[in-house]
Formats: structure tokens, C-alpha cells, sequence
């Protein structure tokens, strides 16, 4: 930059800034990095006077059209700039945070810390006074290293799972409600703690059959089924544990696997085309416990020696998690029916089923 750039940005900033990004009109680095579309770029900002010594991720994530797994994902991706850049991630889950209660849950009011601990052990609120903090930005979730390895909005390769096990491995950690949460129920699917012989099995319905755009298409349970007996007939497998969103699917596997099929029978499940992380219900710390309950499925799901599930967030983040304890399935077998380009949107879909998607 010139004197005389450096001087009309001085006194004349928006003429200055306009003049400079004529200048470089033909720099498509300049537009990325000028428009942060640049996932290497950051801004910081000076808080307050706390943690001098360090540089702050502050990751806010949200989304009022998301499910647990969504958001789970894109933490991860985020704590992965956090790791690449050398800084030090701080994560709130905020007020659209679909499973976010009215009242502080397990302690906290930061729906993060309902489920997991901190991965840093800085806090949001000593974030927000600390001197060095970069709010994060969903441009810093298309680092080139995971980019690379992602075909489409479902399509993920080996080493993406692999980078994002490391990573899953490294900054989460659930909390002791939780663990002890886990630790009872997954005794009551394996009480020896042996999945090596159980088949997971992820069976997503509900407004999958809706035919919304951007969702995988709709995949009857049958293609499930057979794939789940040629397995069976291995002889390699004794059972199957299923978790599903749906209660007419539920019915179905019971059918066909009678008393070879484990599942969580406390789960909340919909016969409907509505997906459950919109439901409302009357129980106790409904939200919660949504959330709660898939985590329970997704990480049975890690634990089993084969999986077999369409495309979707929870079976991603249980390979993940499989991975982040430095474990293979012996058998995995992920169907594609292919991505839905044309239907409605989300968002449209439940405004007239009269739920609040903002």
C-alpha cells in the first residue's frame, strides 16, 4: 500500500478502501480474504484483559434447522481450525440450539456443558473478557485439509474420518452425568461390554420421507433388513442393535429379528413425517433428553463390530467416534440412495406444519 492509499484510508476511509479494492479487482486472493470467504482469515477482538498469553476460538454454533448431529459435526470441524491454528477453542451453544432448555441442566445454562465439558476449560463467560478472541465464522469450517476429502453434503472419505476421529478424540469429553448415563445403558446392550459381535444399525424415517431438498432420499427399511440378515448368515454376528427415530420401522425389525434385536426403549420416536428434534412433548427436560438419547444411540452405534445405516449425521459421527478410539468395523456398510435436488425446504416444510424455523 502507497502513501497516498495509506493516506486517503487515513481520512477518507470508504473512498480510500474503494479506490484500494479497484486497484486489486483482478486479485481473487484480495476478494477472499476482503469478504472472508478466506477460511484462513481472522479477526480479533480485545474483550478484556484475561489470557493475555493466549489466542481464543470462540465458537458460538446454533441452528434452529439443525439436529444434534449436525451441530456435533460442525463442532468438530470447527475445533479442528481451532487445533490447526494453535488456538485455544471455547465453545457456547446458543439460544437456537434445538435442544437448549428453559433452565440450567447438569449445572449449566450453556446447553454444551449439558452433555460434555468444556474443551479447554476456559468458560464463554471468561472468554467474553479475555483480550485475544477470534469469533468463529462458518467460513473457518472449509479448511482445505477437510475440504478436499468431502464429496457433496454426505460424501466423506476414509481420511475425513480419520482427521475428525483425531480431533473428536482430542477435545471431547462428556461429562460424569453423562458417563455414568452411558456407562448403565450400555451394560444393558452388552453386559460383558463386548460388541464385536453386534450389528449396529441406523434407520433414519421420520421427514426423510418428506422428500425435503438437500436431504438423502427416502430408503425403506427392507434394504436394511436384508443387508442386516446376509450378515446374520455369516455366522460372524449374534444380534443387532437398532436405533431409529422411527416407530413404524421399530415394528418392522422387531418382526423380522424377534429376540436377536436390542434398541432403547425409552427413546421418543414419531410415526410421523416430522423429525423428532422438533418435537414438544410433556416430559421432564424434553429437549435434553432428545439429545441425549441420540448421543446414547450414536455412541452404541461406535461400539458395534458392523454398521449398517444410510446417509446421515449420527452414523458420520459414529464412525467418527469408532475412530476416535482407534477402532475399525469389521463390517461397514453405508447405503446411498442418492440426494434429493428438488423438493421443498426445510424450512418451508415446518412453517406449515407450524413448528419455528428460523
Amino acid at each position: 500500500m502507497n502513501r497516498i492509499e495509506t493516506f486517503l484510508i487515513e481520512k477518507c476511509p470508504r473512498l480510500g478502501l474503494a479506490l484500494y479494492a479497484f486497484k486489486h479487482g483482478g486479485d481473487s486472493d484480495y476478494y477472499k480474504k476482503a469478504l472472508q470467504t478466506d477460511p484462513s482469515v481472522f479477526q480479533y477482538h480485545t474483550l478484556g484483559n484475561k489470557n493475555p498469553d493466549k489466542n481464543i476460538f470462540y465458537i458460538r454454533i446454533g441452528d434452529s434447522g439443525d439436529g444434534f448431529f449436525a451441530e456435533y459435526n460442525r463442532l468438530l470441524m470447527y475445533l479442528f481450525a481451532a487445533d490447526k491454528y494453535n488456538m485455544i477453542p471455547v465453545v457456547l451453544f446458543t439460544d437456537k440450539f434445538l435442544y437448549r432448555e428453559e433452565c440450567e441442566v447438569n449445572g449449566s445454562s450453556n446447553p454444551l456443558q449439558y452433555y460434555f465439558l468444556e474443551p479447554s476449560g476456559i468458560y464463554p463467560e471468561e472468554a467474553e473478557e479475555s483480550k485475544n478472541v477470534v469469533y468463529s465464522s462458518y467460513v473457518h469450517t472449509l479448511q482445505k485439509e477437510l475440504m478436499d476429502e468431502k464429496t457433496g453434503l454426505y460424501g466423506f472419505s476414509d481420511k475425513y474420518i480419520e482427521i475428525l476421529g483425531g480431533i473428536d478424540r482430542k477435545y471431547i469429553r462428556t461429562n460424569p452425568a453423562v458417563d455414568s448415563y452411558l456407562a448403565e445403558n450400555l451394560s444393558a446392550i452388552s453386559k460383558d461390554d463386548s460388541f464385536e459381535r453386534i450389528i449396529g444399525i441406523h434407520f433414519r424415517g421420520t421427514d426423510f420421507r418428506a422428500g425435503l431438498m438437500g436431504h438423502p432420499k427416502y430408503m425403506t427399511p427392507e434394504r436394511t433388513v436384508k443387508k442386516a440378515e446376509e450378515l446374520l448368515d455369516t455366522g460372524d454376528y449374534d444380534g443387532i442393535f437398532l436405533a431409529t427415530d422411527d416407530a413404524g420401522a421399530l415394528q418392522l425389525f422387531m418382526e423380522r429379528f424377534g429376540d436377536r434385536i436390542k434398541y432403547y426403549k425409552d427413546v421418543f420416536r414419531s410415526e410421523g413425517d416430522s423429525s423428532v428434534a422438533f418435537s414438544d412433548d410433556g416430559r421432564d427436560l424434553h429437549h435434553y433428553r432428545l439429545g441425549l438419547e441420540v448421543y446414547r444411540d450414536m455412541e452404541t452405534l461406535s461400539r458395534c463390530g458392523a454398521l449398517i445405516a444410510g446417509l446421515s449425521q449420527v452414523s458420520l459421527a459414529s464412525r467418527i467416534k469408532k475412530e476416535g478410539r482407534r477402532e475399525k468395523y469389521r463390517d461397514i456398510c453405508i447405503l446411498d440412495p442418492g440426494i434429493i435436488k428438488k423438493g421443498p425446504s426445510l424450512e418451508r416444510y415446518y412453517r406449515k406444519a407450524g413448528k419455528q424455523v428460523k
